[in-house]
């Protein structure tokens, strides 16, 4: 369960690594920036999948199967979340209270930002971990919240390769 001790946690964090990425954006530019800053995401996606992997003893996760483990770390963070459709193929997610969200308005960041930031962090971590469980498997950011008092809409879908061109999202969403 997501508690106000990991929302204000991940908050205060949050709020130091932005300030950080804003001196370096500065420095060397917003887009070099978030390139670097997806490198360790990546890294931490990779470790934790491998880890998850290994603890389950699971060959091939579906996205049914991957549904708990985004919860727990959402609210590992303190992200309050509500899966709205799970199916072996799919799962969408709304997440209301975000302490990277709130940190960030808090430093006066505009929303185009933060989607920005939000993309290159949590949502590339998330990417990686269910592509090490599944490499047909991909997370991505459906809808960023237009305004604080809104949500964000984030799913996991299955992909299927249709040869060296094409693939096709199985997703209820999309039929």
């Amino acid at each position: 369960m997501a508690t106000k001790g990991n929302f204000s946690t991940t908050k205060t964090v949050v709020k130091m690594h932005n300030v950080f990425a804003q001196t370096v954006a500065e420095e060397i530019g917003m887009t070099r920036t978030l390139e670097l800053s997806a490198k360790p995401m990546e890294k931490m996606g990779m470790a934790q999948g491998y880890l998850v992997k290994q603890q389950k003893r699971i060959k091939n996760f579906n996205a049914h199967d991957v549904a708990p483990l985004v919860r727990i770390a959402y609210e590992s963070l303190g992200i309050r979340l509500k899966i709205v459709q799970v199916s072996p193929r799919s799962i969408l997610v709304k997440c209301n209270r975000c302490p990277i969200y709130t940190a960030a308005r808090e430093l006066g960041m505009d929303d185009d930002t933060i989607e920005m930031w939000c993309r290159a962090g949590r949502i590339r971590l998330i990417d990686v971990l269910v592509k090490q469980l599944n490499p047909d498997l991909v997370f991505r950011l459906v809808k960023f919240r237009p305004n604080s008092e809104d949500f964000c809409e984030e799913e996991i879908v299955e992909m299927i390769d249709l040869g060296p061109t094409l693939s096709f999202v199985k997703s209820e969403y999309f039929q």
